[in-house]
């Protein structure tokens, strides 16, 4: 089930130093996320890409990716240019970035350069993945009330039941 491993999901907002080697600490709440289901010692690899159009880097551990790769797998089936433009743009700019010893990664320059990071950065979370901004950023647009509304009658729904 990917990172929301018995509940768990990256959320809250948090704020953290960059230091002059771009290493940046994940907040504990999201590194326990990321270990979920692996066993005490593994390596644990963040991956973090550049959201087309966005001024933020969206990341997520492993388990999510291997859902995402599927998702782009079934779009291709419908539309499979589209699919390739996805992944592109998602995998073509990912990097995968391992945490030391402290639960610290290192934001490569291209990477904190296109979202603004300098010496400090936002973690937001958003459920099965997060958001990394400089502080300036949004972590998101104005929300759409309609739409909002929409997703939590569906997720009063029981589970199996028809959508609306």
């Amino acid at each position: 089930m990917g990172e929301k491993v018995a509940g768990m999901r990256f959320i809250a907002r948090h704020e953290a130093a960059v230091d002059d080697k771009r290493r940046v600490t994940i907040p504990a709440s999201f590194r326990t996320v990321l270990r979920a289901g692996r066993a005490e010692g593994d390596d644990v690899q963040v991956y973090v890409w550049r959201k087309p159009g966005a001024p933020f880097l969206e990341g997520a551990g492993e388990a999510y990716i291997a859902r995402l790769e599927a998702a782009l797998d079934e779009l291709a089936a419908s539309d499979p240019e589209g699919a390739e433009r996805l992944s592109a743009a998602i995998f073509g700019g990912a990097r995968a970035l391992g945490l030391d010893g402290t639960g610290r990664i290192v934001l490569p320059a291209d990477i904190a350069e296109s979202a603004g990071i300098t010496d400090r950065a936002v973690f937001a979370g958003m459920g099965a993945y997060f958001r990394l901004m400089a502080p300036a950023a949004e972590a998101a647009g104005p929300v759409d009330e309609a739409l909002y509304a929409k997703v939590h009658a569906m997720a009063r729904r029981p589970a199996g039941s028809a959508s609306p």
